[in-house]
Formats: structure tokens, sequence, C-alpha cells
């Protein structure tokens, strides 16, 4: 499907896209290709929608906002509005048609989120329905092994609390400025003279706030979907230390994404620690479904059967 050049590159800008001045260059020059090229097949890929972003995405919470997992179960007529409601609205991040009771399963994030799921839960009459707040974030770096076929996070948990920026004395849009980097050779030089203030000193911050948890996933977002990663598994884990089963995740599957520990909203609900799976292939996640049963005895594999919000940068 693609060079293996390109696929290197794409691994590059994934895993190893450098906080430095001039980050294409330096890449250019671990990759033993010439800056101008680099820069040549970044544009290209983007424009084809293969990079979704170079950049970094921005903790919700360090906006002030709050996450809510929603699981629907809805016919064919109400499930097609509800599609077309949820592709317009910004602050649904994901919406998913999944293999379970609950068909539809969509992320909405904002600083009155619960109130908006209550008016989209009202509208469309969704009797039979489960609300999952995000009480943590684990783990959220999804990245794409292009030479195992599966999906495949670096180590490490986040920090449980971020600060915002009113707590640091911080203009909001320039944090939202680096959740996409200009295309060209000096970005953060870009960015910096736009609001005013010294490229090193910028540089310092994001060293700063990826290691606050305020900015995470840092490197390049690719499209899934664009890369034959067609296999998408939500799993559900319950039983147990719901912590610790998130903490185990973290550190022992390292093709798990979206490690979030949730708690239900009116009403009850036994699984509280999920994550994602990515893959070409099935058979390639047998492995991980394997250890995260040993994890946790009781869990539920929820596969996607169509991604409802492809392309969406976050």
């Amino acid at each position: 499907m693609f060079k293996e050049k390109t696929k290197e590159i794409l691994m590059a800008l994934q895993y190893r896209f450098p906080v430095s001045r001039t980050p294409f260059a330096d890449l250019a020059s671990d990759l033993r290709v010439n800056e101008r090229d680099l820069l040549r097949e970044v544009r290209r890929l983007s424009a084809e929608g293969v990079i979704k972003r170079i950049g970094a995405y921005l903790s919700y919470r360090a906006e002030g906002k709050e996450s809510y997992l929603v699981a629907v179960r809805t016919d064919d007529r109400v499930g097609s509005l509800l599609e077309k409601e949820l592709l317009r609205r910004n602050s649904v991040s994901h919406n998913y048609l999944r293999r379970h009771h609950y068909n539809m399963w969509f992320v909405v994030k904002g600083h009155r989120a619960l109130d908006e799921i209550r008016e989209i839960v009202s509208r469309y009459d969704l009797s039979d329905h489960v609300v999952l707040r995000s009480v943590r974030t684990y783990k959220l770096a999804v990245k794409f092994d292009l030479w195992r076929g599966v999906s495949r996070s670096p180590q490490g948990m986040l920090p449980h609390r971020t600060s915002s920026p009113e707590d640091l004395n911080l203009n909001p849009e320039v944090l939202r400025s680096l959740k996409i980097l200009p295309l060209v050779s000096r970005p953060f030089l870009k960015i910096a003279e736009r609001f005013g203030t010294n490229e090193d000193d910028l540089l310092n911050l994001i060293e700063r706030f990826l290691k606050e948890g305020i900015l995470t996933d840092y490197g390049a977002a690719l499209d899934g979907d664009k890369l034959d990663f067609k296999v998408n598994l939500m799993v559900m884990l319950g039983s147990g230390d719901p912590n610790r089963t998130c903490e185990r995740i973290c550190t022992e599957v390292p093709e798990a994404t979206h490690v979030i520990l949730r708690e239900p909203i009116d009403r009850e609900w036994p699984y509280r620690s999920y994550c994602v799976l990515h893959a070409v292939d099935l058979k390639l996640l047998e492995k991980p479904i394997n250890k995260l049963s040993e994890i946790s005895a009781d869990l539920v594999i929820a596969p996607s059967e169509r991604n409802l919000k492809p392309g969406v940068i976050r």
C-alpha cells in the first residue's frame, strides 16, 4: 500500500518527532533524507488525509472540560438521525457502531457535556442507554506500528491531574496552537512570533506540558482507516480494582490505546476499565487480548463495525 520509505517516515513522525527548533531537519537527518523532500512528502500525506495532524493532543481537562462515553441501543431509523446529529456537533469526538447490545458508542467533551447528553437522549427518546464519565485518563497515544500491523503506544501513564491555562497564567490559544503545527522548517518559531513570545521559551513550555500531561500524543496522528487498520476493538474490563487494572494495561499491553477509568452515571454498570486495540488483522490481536484476559477474567470486547465520525482531528 505504501512504499517502505513512506512507512519509515510515518513511523518516525509518530514515534520520534522531536521538540526542537528545526524538528523536520532533525528528523530528516535521522532518516537520511533532505529536509525539503521530507516536508514535501509530509505535505502530500497531509493533503491526502493520511496524516491528520502533526502536533499534540490538548487535554480536555486543561481546558476545564469533562468527557463522557455514551452507549445507546437504537434502531436503524433513529440511528441514522442520531448519526447525522452527532456528526455536526464539535463536542462529539468519537462515534462508532459496535457489535454489542448497545450498538452506538460516542464521546462528548465540553463544559456542559452532561447537559448536552441529556438533551440528546431526550430528543431521540434513547431510553436504553448508559453514560460513563471519564474519571482518569491513564494513556492516550494512538500510534500505529506500520511494521507489525498493530497499535503500539509508548509505556508510561499520564499524571492524575493537569493544570489549566489559568493556573499557568497562559493564553489558552497558545496551547490550542500546538495541536496542529504549521508544516514549515521552523514551526515553533512561527507560533512564537504569532503570540509575541520567544521560540526557546515555547519549546521549554512544550517539554513541561508533555511531562505534566497537559499535552499528550505528541507527533503525527494518522488516519488508521487509510492505513488499512480496519480492526478496532473496544475492551471493557470489570472485577477487581479498576485503578490497578488500568495501571496493568498501561505497563503490560503496549497495543492498548485510550486506557481510561470510567464511572457510570444514573445507573449500575459493572465495567470501569477501558482500552482500545487496533490492527490490520484480528489475528494480530490474539496476544494482547489474551494478556487482557489475564488482567481481568470479566472482559467484554465490542468490535467496531463502522466509524461514524472518521478523520476527526483530536
